[in-house]
């Protein structure tokens, strides 16, 4: 069994050993062979926390929001430890540490290590899946994994190198005005969230986001961005990708200077803008009183505008705007 260390005087973690199972694997020498894996529950007091960071290398991490009054987080840890022979990977599969930590200002920190003078076919991989007060603010960082949150009210600033992330708060008890910040290497990322403010980045992977954000920038190096603008707000940022199209949804009341440009591409629109100024790869004008100020960029790509709901544009649709 994988062990599990509490830094907190205060509070002592409970262990349930939920189960373990071995299967051979690999073939290079330098590379596990067997493995083992293990999960574990854990559960902690969440009185005085007002945020959970949850780091990881490989694996992935999901957090769930439970009842805003909600005093406990309760945290399952999935280890897949591996080496030479299942003697060799069950070692490994004991020296791993799952740490839990309070940092000041209530930051409750879940992690995991193990020697660095381990042998070199050893490998592990660690994923928690942890339940919290609705109410906190939530950090994860993971090298290689997924990262998935959903009914959180509170803050987010979500981390992968490589892997996708998923964010929905719109069934989260009394959500407020967030910020939410999620970035990816390599993946592609879903947000279905209220937020104040709304930062979504990946360098290769699609966007798909639909929010009630006044301010946003939303940027993908290669990969479609749809966006789809849901209260009647005065909207500015930015939305940018190098190789993709953009899908914009935009509900009514929503108020903003939009300008849109592309390098190589179409610009399509079902919404009349006031003052409208119209060129070819670009198209500027107001929706409602104006107020923020939303550019599009695009460098190889389409841009889409058109009503929330609305199906995709049809280019033989004659009251589009097609430049």
């Amino acid at each position: 069994m994988f062990a599990i260390r509490n830094r907190r005087l205060v509070s002592i973690a409970f262990v349930l050993a939920v189960g373990v199972t071995a299967t051979g694997a690999g073939c290079d020498h330098a590379r596990p062979k067997a493995w083992v894996e293990e999960s574990q529950l854990i559960e902690l007091s969440a009185v005085d926390i007002s945020a959970l960071r949850a780091i990881t290398d490989n694996g992935r991490v999901r957090v769930r929001g439970a009842s805003a009054t909600s005093n406990a987080i309760e945290v399952t840890s999935h280890v897949r430890a591996g080496g030479a022979s299942d003697e060799d990977a069950q070692a490994a599969l004991d020296a791993v540490e799952i740490v839990t930590a309070v940092e000041d200002k209530g930051v409750q920190v879940l992690r995991w290590y193990w020697p660095e003078d381990r042998p070199r076919d050893w490998a592990a991989e660690v994923s928690f899946e942890v339940t919290v007060p609705a109410s906190l603010s939530v950090t994860i960082e993971t090298e290689n994994g997924e990262v998935d949150v959903q009914g959180v009210a509170g803050d987010l600033q979500l981390t992968s190198a490589n892997g996708n992330i998923t964010l929905d708060n719109e069934g989260a008890l009394n959500v407020g005005e967030p910020n939410i910040q999620a970035e990816t290497q390599n993946g592609e990322i879903r947000a279905r969230c209220q937020a104040s403010r709304l930062e979504l980045t990946t360098q290769n992977g699609q966007i798909d986001a639909r929010t009630s954000a006044a301010k946003l920038h939303l940027q993908s190096s290669n990969g479609m961005v749809t966006v789809a603008l849901t209260d009647a707000v005065s909207v500015g940022g930015s939305i940018q990708t190098e190789n993709g199209s953009v899908r914009l949804e935009i509900a009514d009341g929503v108020s903003t200077e939009l300008e849109c440009r592309t390098m190589n591409g179409q610009i399509r629109s079902k919404i009349e803008l006031a003052d409208q100024d119209r060129k070819r790869h670009f198209l500027r004008g107001r929706l409602g009183s104006g107020g923020g100020e939303l550019k599009v960029e695009i460098s190889n790509g389409a841009i889409e505008i058109a009503p929330l709901g609305a199906e995709s544009p049809n280019e033989s649709d004659e009251s589009e705007v097609s430049l």
